[in-house]
């Protein structure tokens, strides 16, 4: 049972109980306890008299009344406006919801959304890459490689790109960085065992060289069973005497470091001398170059990293796994974003404020006289049914104070005070 027919069975059963007291009043005249009941009955029904045509005139008119009911639909289009004006310029203002948008982690949210789907942004990524290969991308970079072939690259000085980075190398002083990265890629390959296996070799083509006599076999075989001569050990120490002096190397005083820097800075001031041949060379090289067969390899799809794609692709998708790494973990970049992304809502907010009264207004445009009803009844109807029954409670209440003070303080003390004075 709903709380509009309690509160409809509430004052039936008041009125029920006026008629019933009135007949008792009737037969059996100004009994206290009758009066009393009778005081308590009516001052209910009208309390909950007065409340049900007060709540049922906010949605109607009541006993076909018109003076000052039907509130609400009367009342519409203000109903309308003003739930409008108060959810766009008090509930969500503009200041409102930039001081949300202020309170909000935006970066956070953004990095944990990316760590989250990061495998599958990747894998889209990479989808689509070849996908645009295969439909079009791949005669695109064709032409595109042809052309940077012919218009650029061939038309472009080698000789010139090689003086400009040389002097910018020696004005910036990056020679020494760049001798110290020569350095420590061969020290990286002498502690390779290949190099080993190399001089190893060169070696033992030495020794079959010398070794063209009976009596310099007999001799150096000797050598090699007593340990005397151990061409193993040999090429091992060659590499590690080697790697010591590349270390010796590293020491800006070292004279073969000297040696190599004033090598490598007479090389690049003949360069100039050689202009012609570099670039005959450099037509030569770009014109053995099998372009379409390149641009095949790494468009094609193979199992590439356990997934069917091309080179390209999965190269493109590791470089975007990288960057974005390196992003989530940069704080600085972080801090810039969500200061970007707060500075752009604030900006999209302000520009399209009055989009949310749009959207209220539209929205509460389609309801008509009984659906605004209907919605304010179903959200509000149980506290408005409560008023009814509590009007009758409450009526009844007062009716029983009223009864009390007028029968036992008012008539038998307060009227003889009275009669008195004016007579």
């Amino acid at each position: 049972m709903n709380y509009k027919n309690k509160a409809n069975i509430t004052l039936i059963c008041m009125f029920v109980a006026f008629i019933l007291t009135a007949i008792l009043k009737y037969f059996y005249g100004h009994e206290f306890l009758i009066d009393f009941l009778f005081a308590v009955v009516e001052a209910s029904l009208v309390g909950g008299t007065a409340d049900w045509f007060a709540i049922t005139a906010l949605f109607k008119k009541p006993l076909f009344i018109s003076f000052h009911t039907a509130i609400i639909p009367r009342n519409r289009v203000k109903i309308i406006d003003g739930i409008t004006s108060a959810v766009e310029e008090q509930l969500l203002s503009k200041d409102i919801i930039s001081e949300k948008i202020s309170e909000l982690n935006l970066s956070r949210g953004a990095v944990n959304l990316i760590e989250k789907n990061k495998v599958n942004i990747l894998d889209y990524i990479e989808q689509e890459i070849n996908k645009y290969i295969i439909e079009k991308g791949k005669e695109k970079l064709l032409n595109l490689s042809k052309k940077l072939k012919n218009d650029y690259i061939k038309k472009r000085s080698l000789t010139d790109v090689i003086n400009v980075l040389t002097k910018n190398i020696y004005n910036s002083n990056n020679d020494e960085k760049i001798i110290d990265f020569i350095i420590d890629e061969v020290i990286e390959e002498c502690k390779n065992e290949k190099l080993k296996l190399f001089i190893y070799k060169i070696l033992m083509d030495l020794k079959k060289e010398k070794l063209d006599n009976f009596l310099a076999k007999i001799s150096f075989g000797f050598l090699e069973k007593t340990d005397s001569v151990n061409l193993e050990d040999a090429s091992e120490n060659f590499c590690n005497q080697l790697i010591k002096e590349l270390y010796n190397m590293k020491h800006k005083e070292n004279k073969y470091r000297e040696k190599i820097k004033k090598e490598l800075f007479q090389m690049f001031l003949k360069i100039e001398y050689n202009r012609e041949n570099i670039e005959d060379e450099k037509i030569k090289f770009i014109d053995t170059l099998d372009i379409s067969s390149l641009i095949d390899d790494i468009t094609n799809k193979k199992n590439y990293d356990g997934r069917e794609t091309s080179i390209l692709a999965s190269y493109i998708r590791k470089q975007i796994d990288v960057y974005l790494d390196k992003l989530v973990r940069n704080e600085e970049f972080n801090s810039h974003m969500d200061k970007t992304l707060k500075y752009a809502l604030v900006k999209f907010m302000n520009r399209n404020h009055n989009f949310i009264g749009s959207i209220v207004k539209q929205t509460l445009d389609q309801y008509d006289d009984k659906k605004l009803n209907e919605f304010i009844e179903d959200k509000f109807g149980e506290d408005l049914q409560w008023i009814r029954i509590n009007g009758s409670v409450v009526g009844g209440i007062i009716g029983a104070g009223m009864f009390l003070f007028l029968r036992l303080l008012y008539d038998p003390f307060v009227v003889p005070v009275i009669r008195k004075l004016v007579l």
